[in-house]
């Protein structure tokens, strides 16, 4: 059976985009096809910002400022201009 993973729903109204479905082992794929779909219709670099920390997010990463980032992190700034860099 395939279903939409849990979500609280206060959670739901916050999200840029709906989670993929889960339970054919694409999630990876299935994230970041929702999230280019939410990019097209993304109308301002607030939108189109908040759909890139929100795949991030699911994707298992965080997104932190740039000022605050350990030597692990990955340098790349997906703040689109919108803000600090993050």
């Amino acid at each position: 059976m395939v279903r939409r993973a849990r979500v609280d729903p206060r959670e739901r109204r916050r999200r840029s985009y709906p989670l993929p479905l889960e339970g054919d082992g694409r999630r990876g794929d299935a994230i970041a096809l929702a999230a280019t779909r939410a990019l097209l219709r993304a109308l301002t670099r607030e939108e189109a910002a908040q759909i890139l920390r929100t795949a991030v997010d699911d994707l298992g990463g965080e997104v932190v400022p740039a000022r605050l980032a350990s030597d692990d992190a990955l340098p790349q700034d997906i703040s689109l201009g919108v803000g600090g860099p993050a």
